[in-house]
């Protein structure tokens, strides 16, 4: 009891104190709970706080907004808008490519206009104008998208034949014909810090990246690939080349290579194509996902604790590693039917090690929950939550009525909360909406749907104040948008939002 009496005189002084300071640098005319900078609205943060209201102990500053802003104005070809981050001054960064040949600096446009894609990033400021827009290599197939490290940089990871700025290991090949992986750093002008192509010194188009994260702990960068040569550059090494492998590779944040992990293909896989890599928030591991393309039962040959049977000729797959990057078990998703491939992914890793992902498809496929809507006339994303051993909990597609409910980002609302935000595009009556929603992680029921502006939101960021900075693409111009869509056909556009 006593314990307790003293407890509550320490909160009770501490009440005092912060809602007499705050009486001291704030007129008590400005009296809105409503007004971040008002003595009433921090006399209830505190208190809420004291209570145990986690938001409430937390600084928020609300994000400038509503606004719309196309990444530039067109007036042909086609911009897709894939990767957004944003900082913590409300400004955002993204990666989008585009037929047509914006203003900006860089490496500049490269190619013919109307013919050739190139990537280029960009920054918009809190309120939507544009701060920059500097291209970053011509397009070749391949994954990409874009990191931000707060007071560091914006890296970026993608496939092209150009030659781009302070490379630190070459490109290898034919520049302008072959395409190279590459990992870069610009600093938050858009100025390049530094390059590093992804080869064997030989032959650039060999290597694949599927995905580049940043480290949990901050000691640098997971890149997650595949080759069908021995990569060179490779820091320590472990394992052995055998001429078609998946690696995962540590890059430190000035670009030099830390270490490199080499995992060998079975012969017969024709198709391994790496999707993403994701850490496991607790510590213990990660999660790979991949496409596969094989004519054997299984990959047993070379990773014995599988899961279940290949179900189809080409397939999704999970496979998970502990914390030091060794195999643990690999168990495939989805039934009989080939998955259509997507830019987007939709990986997520949670604390009990439980794993959400989804997957789109064209055709029909056995689910725990709702099947596909309409098979052979429309794609649509199945999500399935695996738990941390590698045994399917759900699946499910998600979709209201006759839709189309295909993913663009998903996002983590709270590691404590059986629930996330989900981002992409529904189409009806074949009319396409960007949307964001949120799902229960455990049944895949949507709890809420917001329809944004614009066919498809690709990528967002949801903030302290509850509003959100996405990345989008839009088919007709947003009225009052600060920098117009122009005459293209499709063009990407960065919107601020509040549902």
């Amino acid at each position: 009891m006593a314990f307790e009496t003293k407890h509550q005189n320490r909160l009770s002084l501490l009440l005092v104190i912060s809602t007499f300071s705050v009486s001291l640098c704030k007129p008590l005319t400005l009296n809105n709970p409503s007004d971040p900078n008002s003595r009433s609205y921090f006399e209830n943060a505190v208190v809420n706080c004291l209570l145990g209201v986690y938001e409430a102990c937390t600084s928020c500053k609300p994000a400038p907004g509503p606004w719309d802003s196309f990444v530039g104005t067109a007036s042909s070809g086609t911009t897709l808008g894939f990767g957004i981050k944003i900082d913590s001054n409300y400004n955002s960064y993204s990666i989008a490519q585009s037929q047509f040949n914006f203003p900006g600096g860089g490496v500049g446009f490269i190619g013919t206009p109307g013919s050739e894609i190139n990537f280029f990033i960009t920054k918009k400021n809190a309120n939507g104008q544009l701060d920059w827009l500097n291209y970053v290599g011509n397009r070749t197939d391949g994954r990409f998208d874009i990191l931000y490290r707060e007071n560091d940089g914006i890296y970026f990871f993608l496939r092209t034949s150009a030659l781009l700025q302070f490379v630190k290991h070459p490109f290898a090949g034919a520049i302008g014909t072959d395409g190279n992986s590459v990992v870069g750093k610009l600093n938050q002008n858009g100025e390049f810090i530094w390059t590093t192509y992804i080869n064997n010194s030989v032959n650039g188009p060999d290597t694949e990246l599927g995905s580049v994260i940043d480290s949990q702990d901050g000691s640098g960068l997971y890149l997650f690939g595949n080759t069908v040569d021995g990569l060179t550059d490779n820091g320590t090494l472990n394992g052995t080349y055998s001429g078609q492998d998946f690696f995962i590779r540590k890059l430190s944040y000035d670009g030099q290579t830390i270490w490199t992990k080499v995992y060998q293909i079975p012969g017969d896989v024709t198709l391994y194509r790496p999707v993403k890599i994701t850490e496991i928030p607790n510590g213990t591991g990660f999660f790979l996902t991949t496409t596969v393309g094989t004519s054997a039962t299984d990959l047993s040959v070379s990773y014995p604790n599988n899961k279940n049977s290949k179900p189809a000729l080409n397939t999704k797959l999970v496979m998970k590693l502990d914390q030091n990057f060794d195999y643990q078990w690999h168990r495939y998703v989805g039934d009989g039917a080939n998955p259509t491939e997507l830019f987007f992914n939709s990986d997520l890793a949670f604390n009990d090690s439980s794993f959400v992902m989804g997957t789109t498809y064209g055709d029909a496929v056995i689910s725990s929950g709702l099947n596909h809507p309409n098979p052979l006339n429309g794609d649509a994303t199945q999500f399935f939550s695996l738990d941390g051993s590698g045994n399917e909990n759900y699946s499910s597609f998600i979709y209201s009525g006759t839709e189309f409910l295909t993913h663009g980002t998903t996002r983590l609302l709270d590691q404590n909360l059986d629930r996330y935000i989900l981002s992409g595009a529904r189409i009806q009556s074949s009319v396409s909406s960007g949307y964001i929603s949120e799902v229960k992680k455990s049944n895949f029921t949507e709890l809420t749907r917001y329809y944004t502006k614009g066919t498809n939101i690709t990528s967002f960021q949801r903030h302290c104040d509850g509003s959100y900075t996405a990345l989008g693409m839009s088919t007709a111009d947003i009225p009052g948008a600060i920098i117009p869509k122009g005459s293209a056909s499709l063009n990407s556009f960065v919107t601020r939002f509040k549902p």
